[in-house]
C-alpha cells in the first residue's frame, strides 16, 4: 500500500489516501481516503470497493484512527462500497460502540443496497448512525 495526501488537503489535516498494492492487486480491493475538516473536530472516511476480510484492515485502521484522534464526529461514507461483507460490518461494529464509550459522534452514509441490506439485515442500521446521501 502507497501513502500520500490527498488533493486539495492541508499538509497538516493528516489527510492521506490509500491505494491498494500488493498480492491481490488484480482483485477489486478497497480504497480508503481519511481527511479532517479545517476545524479538527470532524473526520471523513470515504470508502470505495469491496470491504471483507482481505480489505478490512484499511477500514479498520481509518476507524481506528479517526475514534482515537480528538475528534467529535465520524462520518464514513459507504457510498463507493460495492460489497460489504461481516468482516466490515463487524469493524463498523465495533468502533461505533468504541466511539459512543468516547463520547464521539459516528456516522454511516450509504445509499446502495449493497452496504444498507447487510446493515440493517444485521441489526445496526442504528448502532451505526445510518443515513442515507444527500
Amino acid at each position: 500500500m502507497t501513502r500520500q495526501l490527498v488533493p486539495g488537503a492541508r499538509a497538516s489535516s493528516a489527510a492521506i489516501a490509500s491505494t491498494p498494492t500488493g498480492p491481490h492487486e488484480n482483485r477489486p480491493s478497497v480504497h480508503v481516503v481519511t481527511r479532517r475538516d479545517d476545524t479538527g473536530r470532524r473526520i471523513d472516511i470515504q470508502v470505495d470497493g469491496e470491504i471483507d476480510l482481505a480489505s478490512v484492515d484499511r477500514l479498520r485502521r481509518a476507524l481506528a484512527f479517526a475514534t482515537a484522534d480528538g475528534a467529535r464526529e465520524v462520518v464514513v461514507d459507504l457510498g463507493g462500497v460495492t460489497f460489504l461483507g461481516c468482516a466490515g460490518l463487524n469493524c463498523l461494529a465495533h468502533y461505533a460502540r468504541l466511539a459512543d464509550g468516547n463520547g464521539v459522534g459516528l456516522y454511516t452514509i450509504a445509499n446502495r443496497p449493497a452496504c444498507v441490506r447487510p446493515i440493517e439485515l444485521a441489526g445496526l442500521a442504528a448502532a451505526v448512525r445510518l443515513r442515507a446521501a444527500p
